[in-house]
């Protein structure tokens, strides 16, 4: 039950808007003092697979440009459109050196899904999350979402997702995106050097991806990128 409830959303009162799993989590941490800590003994509870590494430890501002002018805040992110230069309010987020290693030791590194400024690019843009995903030898895939996006990226075809990540410092060996989200000119226009594989992935209730579908997806693109030599500038070095 608490594995299925952390994504319910409240619908009124003082709590309207917010996610079971946020609130959870915060009250952890605020209990224990450590947000790392709270993060893994969430996925204890609900059974998860793997280890979930945060970006940042500390308490982070988004700020962005758009056509309004400056926003701040992941609320007001969210419902703007035309962002841009998508950054921090603070100037060096402190980052687990695990989640850094985790992406520098990593085969593949998959990018999204999500909402493409406030939660892919929210944690693709800390400094030394970018930087291992510079450095990294892992093939970087990015996943579309099953239904364009209905916040902060509405109306975005599948290469200005791409042009976002990359003007952002995001480069991709990979997309994966689902049949008839997107014309079949966005694919063809995606970006130089960029392999795009259209694919079913979808869940049944046509709105989220099945993990699945999905992973089988991903396993076959690795083995087709694993032999692809890897450019000069993302030879690994000594990240963070």
């Amino acid at each position: 039950m608490l594995a299925r409830s952390l994504e319910h959303r409240f619908d009124q009162g003082e709590l309207e808007g917010h996610p079971v799993g946020n609130l959870l989590i915060a009250g952890l941490t605020s209990a224990c003092g450590d947000f790392a800590a709270a993060i893994s003994e969430v996925a204890r509870l609900v059974g998860a697979v793997g280890t979930i590494h945060p970006a940042t430890v500390d308490p982070v501002t988004l700020i962005a440009d758009s056509d309004d002018g400056p926003l701040v805040g992941q609320v007001t992110i969210e419902r703007a459109t035309g962002i841009r230069n998508l950054r921090f309010e603070q100037r060096d987020p402190n980052t687990p050196r695990a989640a850094v290693q985790a992406i520098i030791d990593a085969d593949l590194v998959v990018v999204g899904p999500g909402s493409l400024f406030t939660s892919v690019l929210a944690a693709a843009v800390v400094p030394e999350i970018k930087a291992a995903l510079l450095h990294t030898k892992a093939r970087r895939v990015f996943v579309a979402n099953i239904a364009n996006d209905r916040a902060e990226a509405r109306g975005f075809d599948l290469p200005e997702h791409v042009e976002a990540l990359s003007q952002h410092g995001i480069g991709l060996d990979a997309v994966i995106a689902p049949p008839g989200t997107f014309r079949v000119d966005d694919v063809e226009r995606v970006a130089p050097g960029v392999l795009v594989r259209i694919a079913e992935v979808a869940g049944d209730d046509g709105w989220e991806h099945d993990p699945m579908k999905l992973g089988a997806v991903l396993a076959q693109l690795y083995r087709e990128l694993r032999d692809t030599p890897l450019p000069e500038h993302r030879v690994p070095d000594d990240v963070g």
